[in-house]
Order: structure tokens, then sequence, then C-alpha cells
């Protein structure tokens, strides 16, 4: 179990209760990876108002962003570490990088794009020599979807269900798949979509249904849903196809609840109703477990 938290002049990063390091600056953390190796990458923002971000190995600063942000989790592929990040132009500035989209190898950063003011990427990873990133188009203030880029290719995003907010890139092996939250013209009804790596829609969930937890496994995408309401039932969803409901009042924490192997859906979480008794369940079958505390990530092999 990792934990961070900031003291008045630093920020600690624990693992089972024990200081694994710590460095000055007070940030907040927003990206978090530990590596093959147990090597513990981080990605924080200054709690103090700065703008940008620093992009750390046990630590140790490895990139130092003062205006932009990251569009890509901290993500590992062929033994190097990968940040995709916005660089923002910074007026005045006459050193450091210019203004565009880069990808961070674990040793330097790569332009892949430029700035433009017709669009915005909105997500990028690392696969293999090249990048992989999803635009959309900026038109009177408000980005609507516009394509995948993928090998070289510019795929454009069909089906029209508005604008786009937010998306994200899932890898499984070589297969590539895009998820992202669309809005109407008005703001109010939010709809969760699914593309392939051609830019064809997979799937589209109902309006509001929007899931907190998404991966991707033997090219089926697993998606989880926790319903609006008193009751707050959690649900899966295969492909777009409700799969499991486990009940209601529950909850899960960590960035990782569930997982697949060998054909076996594990998901993790805990019963609120019950005094927060954590659960495991393989497939439907929920098993109740009796340790005083909560799974903060599920991993299978």
């Amino acid at each position: 179990l990792y934990t961070d938290y900031s003291s008045d002049t630093e920020t600690v990063i624990k693992k089972d209760g024990t200081v694994m390091f710590r460095y000055q600056g007070r940030e907040m953390i927003t990206g978090f990876h530990v590596s093959d190796s147990c090597d513990v990458y981080t990605v924080g923002q200054s709690r103090s108002g700065e703008h940008g971000f620093r992009f750390r190995k046990n630590g140790q600063t490895l990139l130092s962003v003062d205006a932009g942000h990251t569009i890509s989790d901290i993500h590992e592929k062929d033994g190097r570490m990968y940040l995709a990040y916005k660089q923002e132009e910074q007026p005045g500035q006459v050193h450091g990088s210019a203004p565009g989209y880069y990808l961070y190898d674990g040793e330097r950063s790569v332009l892949f794009s430029e700035i433009s003011g017709d669009e915005e990427i909105m997500a990028a990873v690392s696969s293999g020599s090249s990048v992989i990133y999803a635009a959309a188009y900026a038109v009177s203030d408000l980005l609507q979807a516009g394509y995948l880029y993928s090998k070289g290719k510019k795929y454009p995003l069909s089906g029209v269900y508005g604008n786009l907010v937010s998306c994200r890139i899932l890898q499984d092996g070589d297969n590539i798949y895009l998820t992202g939250i669309c809005h109407d013209s008005t703001g109010e009804e939010y709809r969760y979509v699914v593309w392939n790596d051609t830019g064809d829609v997979l799937y589209a969930m109902a309006p509001g249904e929007i899931p907190y937890y998404s991966f991707v496994k033997g090219g089926t995408v697993y998606d989880f849903v926790q319903s609006e309401g008193i009751f707050n039932d959690i649900s899966c969803f295969r492909n777009g196809q409700k799969l499991y409901t486990y009940g209601q009042d529950l909850s899960s924490y960590g960035n990782t609840p569930a997982a697949v192997c060998r054909d076996t859906l594990y998901f993790a979480f805990s019963d609120r109703a019950a005094g927060r008794k954590p659960c495991i369940a393989a497939d439907d079958d929920v098993r109740d477990c009796t340790f005083n505390g909560f799974f903060s990530g599920v991993s299978a092999w």
C-alpha cells in the first residue's frame, strides 16, 4: 500500500506505512506508477498555486515543466517509462522547450506535434518508435470529436455524440481503443463512447452511464459504472453490454480495482452497509474477507 502526504515544507511517499523517500516542496500527486523494478514514478503539481508539473523517479526530478500539463498516464513499455504532455507558451521566456506536444522517454523529450489553434490533443501514448494520439477540433471554444492518429495516419472518429470533454487511450498489445466522454450542445447530457483503432464506434453507453474505471483485456473492454441515486449499484459492462451487478451501497478504492486472469474477472470493493467489509468477486461469485481494511488494487498473472 503506497501513500503520499505533504507537510508544511515537503512531500513524503510511504510504502506499507514506512517512508520510502521525501523531497522538498509541497506537491499534489496526480500520477503514480511502480515499475517492474519497484522504482516509484510520480507526477506532482505544486500546492502553492504554481503552474506546470514535476515528473520524478524515487523523488528525484526527471522532468520539470513550468507551464503545461500531462496528456497521458505514466506508462511503461520495453523497459522504458513514458509520459506525454503539453508544453504551454511562456511569454518572455528565452530558454526552455518551445510550445508543443512532447513525449518523454525517461531520458529526453521529443516533440511529436506543434500546437494548433484549430485542434487540441487530448490523449497520447507511446507505441514503440511512434506516438498514438487523439485530437479534437476546436470550434467556437468547444472541442468536437476529431481523429485518432495511429501508424502514421489520421482516422476520423465516427458517430455524432456532441462535444468531447475528455478521452483516454487503452492499449491491449498491438490493439488500440479510444474511450471518450461527450456532451450534447446543452451540456446537460453526457455519454461514454468507445472507438477502435480506425475511428469506428464500437459502442456508446446510455446517457448518464459514465464508467469510473475501464480497462481492456484480450480484445474486450470492461467498464465499471456506479449508478446515481441512494443505493449506488455498481455494475460491470463488457463491450457495452451489462455483465454483472454486484449490489447496492458499494465503493471501490485504488486505481486498479479489477483484472482478468484465465478468463475470470476479479473485482475488489467494500460494502459500506456492512461496516465497509472488504469483498472480492470472481465473476459473479462474491466473497467476503475478514481483515480490517480495504483492497487498494487487483493484479493477476
